[in-house]
């Protein structure tokens, strides 16, 4: 099992970054190895069991997966897992507002198999761990950069 923990600050309140990283679509916007997510139901409200298909392409290999939401309490928590493909992932959020902030904590863990061959875990989970850092600033820009207008 490869494993991976961050907890990081996003400048925005909890009711916008909540809504933007439960929504799986956003996923390819800010998740430099997603190449496309398609919603089962579109239009219909996210939640738990909400299910999804989504395209990964990870140290050049093609990944098509089928997820689930596994937990969706707003503003709280947030978990999805795989249902088929190429390997098992899950992951889960916990948002904490802080201000006009939000601490986000995250887990990812991953059990890849035989999908990447001879590749030492370790060195997946290097490459991982750098690809997820990247993911996590390119989040952070663009939640960040949210602003509260103000008529004041």
């Amino acid at each position: 099992m490869i494993k991976v923990e961050y907890s990081y600050l996003v400048n925005s309140p909890v009711d916008f970054v909540f809504s933007y990283i439960s929504n799986p679509l956003n996923d390819q916007y800010w998740q430099a190895s997603c190449h496309g997510v398609e919603l089962d139901e579109p239009g219909a409200p996210l939640g738990e069991g909400s299910q999804y298909a989504i395209h990964f392409q990870f140290l050049g290999r093609d990944m098509p997966f089928t997820s689930v939401i596994t937990d969706y309490e707003p503003f709280q928590r947030y978990a999805y897992e795989t249902l088929s493909g190429p390997m098992h992932f899950k992951g889960s959020y916990r948002f904490t507002p802080l201000g006009h902030s939000t601490q986000i904590d995250w887990i990812f863990e991953s059990e890849p198999g035989g999908f990447f061959g001879i590749i030492p875990r370790s060195l997946l989970k290097k490459v991982l761990a750098k690809q997820v850092e990247g993911d996590i600033a390119r989040l952070i820009g663009i939640l960040g950069a949210h602003r509260a207008v103000s008529n004041a």
